[in-house]
């Protein structure tokens, strides 16, 4: 593809979204919530409550030798309880639908690992909104959209007005 030479208002605009995507990721040192919002409507007794993934979230792996350097994932939510124990399991599933675990807690854990899980959790919205934004700015930069997320070719433009529309959402407390 062509360099192209991008307006400075533009590109001030674009370094601004990937700034507030990148001051988005410090860690939440302690949960808003607790184990028992996940349990609230949960039936007595044991039960398994396994989810289906949501949307897909993106994150560059910054390998050298990767080709894209740019990656998708799912995540879900499992909740249960068995032999009376609650149970929380995080995991993350790839786009060739191979299933990972990303975090697991069940009643007699440690609070430190409970809350570690909850934190991990509670952040999950935010990752997305900047995942996105550090891909939309960089579709703005390269010209590129190695995930084809586009339903048609988009212009500079337009690729900087979707980081900023995921941008805003990393304004929300």
């Amino acid at each position: 593809m062509k360099e192209v030479e991008l307006p400075k208002a533009w590109k001030d605009r674009a370094d601004a979204a990937r700034s507030k995507a990148y001051d988005s990721y410090k860690p939440q040192q302690k949960p808003k919530g607790c184990i028992e919002d996940y349990f609230d409507t949960a039936p007595e007794g044991d039960f398994k409550w396994d989810t289906d993934g949501g949307d897909w979230h993106v994150w560059n792996c910054e390998g050298k030798d990767c080709e894209t350097q740019w990656h998708k994932a799912c995540y879900a939510l499992n909740i249960g309880r068995r032999n009376g124990k609650r149970y929380l399991e995080y995991v993350e599933c790839d786009t060739d639908g191979n299933w990972y675990n990303q975090g697991y807690w069940e009643d007699g854990y440690g609070k430190e690992e409970l809350n570690e899980l909850l934190c991990e959790l509670e952040g999950e919205s935010r990752h997305y909104f900047a995942g996105w934004t550090r891909y939309y700015v960089d579709c703005f930069y390269t010209g590129k959209d190695v995930l084809n997320e586009g339903m048609k070719p988009h212009t500079r433009e337009q690729w900087l007005e979707a980081a900023e529309d995921m941008a805003k959402y990393l304004d929300k407390k």
